[in-house]
């Protein structure tokens, strides 16, 4: 019983350590039609891209939507330009953001409805990595 509330503290502070080293706000853009998901970074800390190439280092940050008969998911989710580097840690070279980085995801909204997803991510410092997170969220859609 010891060992079970043990594994849950370190797992509580570790979760805790995570939230303090990235934030994240959900919003909804009517007039281009498009999810916005931000990331807010502590100094430095940063968050990998959507896409690494399959590379064998960190999780790459990954969105998730629920199907939703009143939103259409409309194409990727786009990113901005990442930070392209050679991470000695992992012995690859890595695409990432720091201090603050905007994922949006366009949409289709057939009515006012409530888009739920989830994002999983990994924050990374130059000298370790926190163990991958999923964050849930929900946004109010317009049409």
């Amino acid at each position: 019983m010891k060992a079970f509330f043990l594994s849950l503290s370190i797992l509580l502070c570790f979760s805790a350590y995570t939230q303090q080293e990235i934030t994240w706000d959900f919003s909804y853009d009517q007039e281009k039609q498009q999810v916005e998901m931000k990331a807010n970074l502590a100094p430095g800390w940063h968050v990998y891209s959507t896409d690494l190439g399959g590379i064998a280092g960190p999780i790459p940050t990954e969105f998730a939507f629920e199907e939703n008969e009143y939103v259409v998911i409309d194409g990727k989710v786009e990113e901005p330009q990442p930070k392209i580097e050679f991470d000695p840690n992992f012995e690859e070279t890595v695409k990432y953001f720091d201090k603050q980085v905007i994922f949006r995801q366009k949409v289709k909204v057939k009515k006012n409805a409530s888009l739920k997803g989830g994002v999983v991510y990994m924050v990374c410092n130059d000298t370790m990595c926190l163990p991958p997170v999923e964050e849930k969220f929900e946004i109010n859609l317009k049409k």
